[in-house]
């Protein structure tokens, strides 16, 4: 059986985790597996392979849809016969897209296949390794996907020691919820990155309505970069807070290295919102601020397309922009910030503009 794994070809950070397990899943039943990136017109990559199964993963930005749906479609008229069968992030947020007669739809986790070891063949220049050992979250935010999908209950991966490739000094870790999996999990994964002297990157953020000091000192030592977590809403403020302050005194107290993600454009105002910010600036971490976007937009965002506006509470198109402008040129609010002492609403308007 001849399979082809397709990503659509857009900007990302990190290769197609799912893609890469699902590639040793097939290769250990005896499949014959190919891997590309966007489509080839010309089978300048392909050249006469003529897969029986197409398996496509989605683009994870709301923004990229276009992208997907178009790569679909090609390899629906490229490949007639073939079996295809849509996954990813949006086949489960917004399945009405990419439904065809011919598409099966894939949604939600295959525990058989997370417990696959990622094919890291597939990406012979990748200088890190990609694993997650745990899925799901149990806090339930509203704005959250993760645990519609993956569940409330978290499910620890059970080999994955052996998805880590151990030549790679580098690892990054996408779980849903590393520390809702419980201390004595976190214990054996911090025992292992110790074990083999690895720089990690939590990808996913340390929970902020769980994280105690105990987390803290269990992750004291280790190589984090960058530390990650979040102060998404201000009800969290006091847990925020203390996070950051367990993160400084356990982990790591430079700034520059600790980035907290701060949701804007959801619940609440630009007024509200800014004061997060600040906050965060306050406790010594690095305010990383994010837009919301439904899960099931799929209109683009501030540089593509139409993006989703939270008027209900006071944001404009204006508004939103110039917030995301401005917190995401960090040289320009530090340079506000040293030279007034303070950031002001106006400030964000003045300097958000484009450059």
């Amino acid at each position: 059986m001849k399979v082809l794994l397709v990503e659509p070809y857009y900007p990302r950070s990190e290769p197609p985790l799912g893609l890469m397990k699902l590639s040793t899943w097939h290769k250990a039943r005896g499949a014959n597996v190919r891997f590309i990136r966007g489509t080839d017109p010309f089978r300048i990559i392909l050249g006469d392979y003529n897969p029986d199964q197409i398996d496509i993963t989605t683009p994870i930005f709301s923004w990229r849809t276009d992208e997907g749906i178009q790569t679909m479609n090609f390899y629906l008229e490229r490949f007639p016969d073939a079996h295809v069968r849509v996954g990813g992030v949006k086949a489960w947020d917004t399945p009405t897209v990419y439904q065809n007669d011919r598409v099966e739809l894939v949604r939600g986790n295959i525990p058989e296949v997370d417990e696959c070891q990622p094919d890291y063949s597939l990406f012979p220049d990748l200088d890190r390794s990609v694993i997650y050992t745990v899925k799901g979250c149990p806090v339930g935010c509203g704005f959250c996907r993760v645990w519609r999908e993956s569940g409330k209950t978290p499910i620890i991966i059970k080999n994955w020691r052996s998805h880590i490739d151990y030549t790679k000094d580098r690892l990054i870790i996408q779980d849903d919820n590393i520390i809702a999996a419980g201390l004595e999990h976190l214990k054996d994964v911090v025992s292992v990155i110790k074990e083999h002297n690895l720089s990690v990157d939590f990808n996913s953020g340390f929970e902020v309505n769980q994280f105690s000091e105990e987390h803290a000192q269990i992750l004291q030592g280790l190589k984090i970069r960058p530390v990650r977590t979040a102060f998404d809403e201000l009800k969290e403020e006091t847990e925020a807070l203390y996070t950051i302050s367990l993160i400084r005194k356990y982990i790591t107290d430079n700034t520059n290295n600790i980035l907290c993600y701060v949701l804007f454009n959801y619940l609440e105002t630009p007024k509200e919102c800014l004061y997060r910010c600040m906050k965060v600036i306050e406790a010594g971490a690095l305010p990383y601020v994010m837009n919301f976007v439904p899960n099931n937009w799929i209109k683009g965002d501030l540089q593509h397309g139409e993006p989703f506006i939270s008027e209900k509470y006071g944001w404009t198109l204006e508004k939103v922009k110039k917030f995301r402008r401005f917190w995401g040129r960090f040289w320009i609010w530090r340079s506000v910030l040293k030279n007034k002492g303070t950031i002001s609403e106006n400030d964000i308007y003045e300097y958000g503009s484009p450059l």
